[in-house]
């Protein structure tokens, strides 16, 4: 039933049982979810930079470790 419904809104609402607009029930709030997939924006760019730093700190060290090993 839902998959087949066009609107994106339109869910089952275990509250009451019925199959509704989300929406306008009150049950997805469009704020909520703009911060939620904000902040989860925001972790992974996060992630991202820190493994980037880290990657790049361990190719510093092996070339370091190379240089001295070659003298």
């Amino acid at each position: 039933m839902v998959l087949s419904n066009e609107n994106v809104k339109f869910g089952y609402n275990a509250a009451t049982g019925k199959y509704e607009d989300l929406m306008a029930a009150g049950i997805i709030d469009p704020t909520k979810l703009r911060l939620r997939r904000h902040s989860r924006c925001q972790s992974v760019l996060l992630l991202r930079s820190r493994n980037l730093s880290q990657f790049q700190q361990a190719t510093q060290w092996t070339t370091q470790d190379m240089d001295t090993k070659r003298r």
